[in-house]
């Protein structure tokens, strides 16, 4: 619903505690409905479809999750999605995370378009650089402008390379 600001036009009524308790109404119902029909109908549905969620084409077997859909603001143990890092496909067991510990969570950019000041060691996120520096691998195809396939023995992509203990993982 829209709310004039002016109370001026065809609706004609301002802003007022009648309009606003009218639009809080409405997000009460669509977050009630969210967590009386829509979680509950997609947790019985997805039931059904386990070989469809064999995990949305993952290239690896190492996942790194910060967690995600939390049914509960500001609980982050109701995350549908856990927090945690999953090793060698072995998803009975989350190991924890934590994500302040650069000795954990590092990044790398030895196949992406950036540098580091210090070379190709990893830094924690909130330690990273972000200094570009494009520039195509020798067995590249194409033009600067028109590249028909990247030289992946070299640096492709501006994507960072996010490590977790040591291990290459697959986020996002």
């Amino acid at each position: 619903c829209a709310i004039n600001l002016d109370g001026t036009g065809s609706s004609g009524a301002p802003v007022n505690m009648t309009s606003l308790n009218f639009v809080l109404e409405r997000i009460r119902e669509a977050e009630a409905f969210i967590k009386n029909v829509y979680i509950p109908d997609v947790i019985a549905i997805a039931t059904l479809y386990k070989d469809w969620l064999y995990g949305g084409g993952l290239a690896a077997s190492n996942v790194l999750s910060y967690g995600t859909h939390t049914v509960v603001p500001g609980d982050k143990s109701t995350d549908l999605i856990p927090a945690g890092a999953i090793i060698n496909g072995n998803w009975d067991e989350i190991h924890p995370v934590d994500v302040r510990n650069p000795d954990e969570i590092q990044e790398f950019v030895d196949h992406s378009w950036y540098q580091y000041a210090n070379g190709a060691k990893g830094l924690h996120p909130w330690d990273g650089e972000t200094e570009a520096k494009f520039e195509l691998g020798p067995n590249f195809k194409g033009t600067k402008t028109n590249i028909k396939e990247l030289d992946e023995s070299a640096k492709y992509s501006w994507i960072k390379s996010p490590r977790w203990k040591g291990h290459a993982m697959e986020v996002g």
